[in-house]
């Protein structure tokens, strides 16, 4: 040991806390984002969406401009390949999917960050980033979200 001392204002029991309680919330509201997710403010509806997210995949556009047949493309489409995808409290699991279910899967994921401050002196308590960091390594509290965001959990109870 160098003799440094590393001091921090977390707080082990709200940082535990803040675990528990985030990851029980995500899972109860990620089922009811699975269940009900919709695009109405979508032109066409969210069929339309996802038709619209698979044509601009890289893999289509190649096939495109290699001539291939909308036939063909929408076989590669709905073909299902073990893909990766991240459960909150799990992490990565390798299920089935085709490439709509995959980019659905994506679309629906939410993001969460949790800040537990004292107001009284700014003191961080407890601080969790994300839903996990072998899902993403984007840090929710200090990334530029619209504000509307703030709201959503509040929103969608």
């Amino acid at each position: 040991m160098d003799g440094l001392k590393i001091y921090t204002t977390l707080q082990p029991n709200i940082q535990k806390y803040a675990e528990k309680s985030m990851e029980r919330q995500m899972i109860r509201l990620q089922k009811l984002m699975d269940k009900h997710w919709t695009s109405k403010t979508t032109e066409g509806g969210k069929e339309v969406f996802i038709e619209k997210l698979m044509t601009i995949q890289p893999v289509v556009k190649n096939m495109v401009s290699n001539g291939k047949s909308e036939e063909e493309i929408k076989q590669y489409l709905q073909k299902t390949k073990a893909r990766k995808y991240w459960e909150i409290g799990r992490g990565f699991e390798s299920r089935n999917q085709s490439v709509e279910d995959s980019i659905i899967s994506s679309m629906v994921r939410l993001h969460t960050g949790i800040l537990a401050m004292n107001s009284r002196n700014a003191a961080i308590l407890g601080y969790l980033g994300g839903i996990g960091y072998g899902f993403s390594q984007i840090d929710n509290i200090k990334v530029k979200n619209q504000v509307g965001s703030i709201f959503k959990p509040i929103t969608y109870i």
